[in-house]
């Protein structure tokens, strides 16, 4: 998949972010810079790379490394948690999608890291998310 096919959203300036989503839209295919943990602490979503499809929900996080354009779809109404790494202070070399047991310390941890208010909505006229 040719990465240049698809917009780059870039979240240096936000490391944490929660996105509502409402079932059957989701975000079209994009990618970013940084790396991603995604997670659905309550409800399920699809994440999808390629032809390749995760399920992603509160037992279940997936890695995304930076740069791969990826989609997301959500089966019901949900909320998409999502943490961003600089590639450059990573200490994870995962280059390939990585799904991650969320059913430990990772879920709890991501709930208090994502509490802050760095939510993504969309705005009537806007051609991109906005972040408050």
């Amino acid at each position: 998949m040719r990465q240049d096919l698809y917009p780059t959203l870039d979240y240096a300036d936000f490391p944490s972010i929660v996105i509502p989503l409402e079932s059957p839209a989701g975000l079209v295919a994009h990618a970013h810079p940084q790396h991603q943990l995604t997670w659905a602490p309550d409800g399920v979503l699809t994440m999808v790379v390629e032809e390749c499809r995760w399920v992603v929900q509160r037992a279940r996080a997936l890695w995304i490394p930076g740069g791969t354009p990826h989609s997301v779809v959500p089966t019901a109404s949900c909320e998409m948690l999502s943490l961003y790494f600089e590639t450059g202070d990573c200490p994870l070399d995962w280059r390939v999608p990585t799904v991650v047991d969320a059913s430990g310390l990772i879920g709890p941890l991501l709930t208090y890291r994502g509490a802050g208010k760095n939510r993504v909505t969309s705005r009537k006229g806007d051609s991109g998310p906005v972040i408050r």
